[in-house]
C-alpha cells in the first residue's frame, strides 16, 4: 500500500448484503483496504466493481460491523 492515504471513509452496517459508501475523494481511487474494528466476528469486502469516483461497492456478511475504508491516489 502507499504510504499516503488521501482519505478515510468510516462505515457501520445495517444489514448483510450488498451495500454502497460514498466517498468524496474527488477522482476515481488507486486503491482501497477495507479495515474492520468490530469484534463481533463479521466481515467485509469489495463487490466485483470496488469503486468509482463517487462511490465504494462492499458486500457485508452481518450487521453491526463497524470500520473504516483507506482510499488512496
Amino acid at each position: 500500500m502507499p504510504a499516503t492515504t488521501y482519505l478515510q471513509v468510516p462505515f457501520t452496517t445495517s444489514a448483510p448484503g450488498t451495500f454502497t459508501l460514498a466517498h468524496t475523494l474527488g477522482k476515481t481511487p488507486a486503491g482501497a483496504k477495507a479495515l474492520m474494528t468490530s469484534s463481533g466476528g463479521g466481515e467485509v469486502w469489495f463487490q466485483s466493481t470496488l469503486f468509482d469516483a463517487a462511490n465504494l461497492y462492499l458486500v457485508a456478511s452481518d450487521a453491526g460491523i463497524t470500520g473504516v475504508v483507506q482510499l488512496w491516489g
